[in-house]
């Protein structure tokens, strides 16, 4: 059964989510730590602040409408492990929905490394 996020928001990847679900740019960013690496699918790698607000920009630009529905979640030292039903709805008004894991390690209570497991194609395919 899929956990809401605004259930237990004491846990640290659930503010980082909302903010994404959100599209709340600023928000995100404030989750990420400096020297942090984001990889998304199977882009490219980017580091830094500046590099993942242009990924992440890019992205946003290609939909109205981004939701989490949360399925799993293991947490491991400062590691946490998401399994996502993520809904989209694109530009063009096209509703679609995506699995994905992403691991998110943490340092300092800050986003360190990324890594979301997605595939693209449905997101792209017309």
């Amino acid at each position: 059964m899929p956990i809401p996020i605004e259930n237990n928001p004491a846990l640290p990847w659930r503010a980082f989510y909302r903010a994404v679900d959100a599209m709340d740019l600023e928000g995100f960013l404030g989750f990420v730590h400096p020297e942090a690496t984001m990889r998304v699918a199977n882009w490219p790698v980017v580091s830094g602040t500046e590099n993942i607000r242009a990924l992440v920009e890019g992205a946003w630009r290609q939909w109205r409408v981004l939701r989490h529905r949360i399925e799993n979640v293991w947490e491991e030292g400062d590691t946490t492990i998401v399994e996502a039903m993520i809904d989209h709805t694109l530009a063009d008004g096209r509703d679609v929905t995506t699995p994905c894991v992403t691991i998110v390690q943490w340092r300092n209570g800050k986003l360190f490394r990324h890594r979301a497991f997605e595939d693209p194609s449905p997101l792209v395919s017309q």
